[in-house]
């Protein structure tokens, strides 16, 4: 796989969370923003504007400032913690489902 393949599978994942965590913000009873961050920015901005802008930043931030050579274990660090986000906010969807 390429970085440019890896790239891209981190925009997926950061559609997926940007979608799980608006979902379950607004759908579910007791399920809160985790990242201190985040949720300041939230309560600024709103849900979907914060996320969205902020995942752009971020993404934005590591395409452009993190070599592409060398640097493929950083980015593979990347995916999983996208992965492990996303899994976390479908289990509390699931946990909390109505």
């Amino acid at each position: 796989m390429t970085l440019h393949h890896i790239h891209w599978l981190l925009i997926i994942l950061s559609v997926l969370d940007v979608a799980t965590t608006v979902y379950a913000l607004r759908n579910r009873s007791g399920v809160t923003e985790g990242n201190p961050v985040m949720a300041a920015a939230m309560g600024k901005l709103g849900i979907t504007p914060a996320l969205v802008i902020l995942k752009v930043v971020a993404l934005g931030a590591l395409f452009y400032l993190v070599p592409v050579q060398g640097n493929e274990e950083g980015y593979w660090a990347a995916v999983a913690v996208m992965v492990a986000v996303v899994l976390n906010n479908l289990y509390a969807i699931r946990k909390t489902a109505k």
